[in-house]
């Protein structure tokens, strides 16, 4: 499948619009994945590893950011205008 989106960008089959919309959203996908990977780390380290107390402060404020960045992924997944376009 990625293939034939790849040959259809390649070759220009696809409006310039549909290019943009569609790599858009390949890269909000990628973005999201990757900071749901490290909020799951993060959160991995925080209770079931042990982090020296000198780092403990550290992971738990990265990991209340990447619980901030989720909400603000959340958001652009469900909100009303990314709904409209179906």
């Amino acid at each position: 499948m990625a293939k034939k989106v790849l040959d259809n960008i390649m070759t220009n089959k696809l409006p310039e619009p549909e290019v943009q919309r569609r790599l858009h959203f390949v890269a909000r996908f990628l973005i999201t994945i990757a900071q749901f990977a490290l909020l799951v780390l993060m959160l991995i380290l925080l209770f079931y590893k042990m982090v020296p107390d000198s780092s403990r402060d550290l992971v738990s404020a990265i990991t209340g950011m990447l619980v901030i960045s989720q909400k603000d992924a959340v958001q652009y997944w469900f909100s009303q205008h990314h709904t409209d376009k179906s």
